[in-house]
C-alpha cells in the first residue's frame, strides 16, 4: 500500500512502523545522519537491509552513519554526483511466504 507522506513527523512514524513490520529495506535518501532515533533502529534492523544508496551533497551525512556502513556491500555512497542528488525513496517488502 503507497502512502504519500506530507511532513518529517509523518515520515518518521511510517519508517518507524515499516522498520518493525518489514523484514526486506531498501532505501535511497539524499543524505542521512546519527542524531536521531531512527538509526538506532535502523541499525538493529541492519541485517534486513537490501540496498542503501546514500548522497553526501552538501554534507548533510553523519560521519557516524557513513562509518556504519563503508564496509557494507549493500550500501552505496554517492560523494560526487553531477547536479544535485536528492532522493527520497523508501521501500519495505516481505517475501511472498510471510
Amino acid at each position: 500500500m503507497a502512502s504519500i507522506l506530507a511532513n518529517p513527523n509523518s515520515l518518521s512514524k511510517a519508517i518507524e512502523k515499516a522498520l518493525g513490520q518489514y523484514c526486506q529495506f531498501r532505501l535511497s535518501v539524499a543524505w542521512a545522519s546519527s542524531q536521531f532515533p531512527l538509526f538506532s533502529k535502523l541499525l538493529a534492523r541492519k541485517r534486513n537491509i537490501s540496498q542503501l544508496v546514500v548522497g553526501t551533497h552538501f554534507y548533510q551525512t553523519h560521519p557516524d552513519f557513513l562509518k556504519e556502513f563503508v564496509d557494507d556491500p549493500r550500501a552505496r555512497v554517492v560523494l560526487q554526483p553531477s547536479g544535485v542528488f536528492h532522493p527520497k525513496l523508501y521501500f519495505f517488502e516481505n517475501s511472498r511466504e510471510d
